[in-house]
C-alpha cells in the first residue's frame, strides 16, 4: 500500500467472526497498531457480536490502538442494521464508521487510507 508516497506494509487478520476460530491470542492484540470491527450489515447477530470482540481487544491491545466500526454488505436490500445503528454504536464507542461493499468496492480504500493514517499519528 502507498500513502503519501511512503510504503506502508499492513499484516492483516480476519477471524471472519467466527467462534470456532477461538479467541484471538493476546500477542495478536498486542502487537496490533488498528482494529477493524467488521459486521454484516444484513445480520443482527453479527452486529451485536461486535461488542464481545471490542471487549476482548480491549483486554489486550494498547491504549494507543485505532478502532474503527465497518458495517459491511451495504450493497444487499435485506438490511438488519440501519446505518444510523452503525454510527449511534461507532459514536458510543468513540470509533470512526463505514458502510463498506466488498462486492462494488465501496469505501473500502477509504477504511485502509484513514486507519493507516490514523495509526501513523497514533505512533509518532
Amino acid at each position: 500500500m502507498t500513502l503519501e508516497n511512503k510504503g506502508i506494509k499492513l499484516q492483516l487478520w480476519d477471524t471472519h467472526g467466527s467462534e470456532k476460530i477461538g479467541k484471538i491470542d493476546e500477542a495478536h492484540y498486542s502487537r496490533s497498531h488498528g482494529i477493524i470491527f467488521a459486521y454484516d450489515i444484513t445480520n443482527q447477530i453479527s452486529f451485536k457480536n461486535i461488542e464481545n470482540w471490542i471487549k476482548e481487544s480491549n483486554k489486550f491491545s494498547k491504549k494507543n490502538v485505532c478502532k474503527i466500526l465497518v458495517g459491511n454488505k451495504c450493497d444487499k436490500s435485506n438490511r438488519a442494521v440501519t446505518e444510523d445503528e452503525g454510527k449511534k454504536l461507532a459514536k458510543e464507542l468513540g470509533m470512526e464508521f463505514f458502510e463498506t461493499s466488498a462486492k462494488n468496492n465501496q469505501n473500502v480504500k477509504e477504511i485502509f487510507n484513514f486507519l493507516v493514517k490514523e495509526m501513523i499519528k497514533a505512533n509518532k
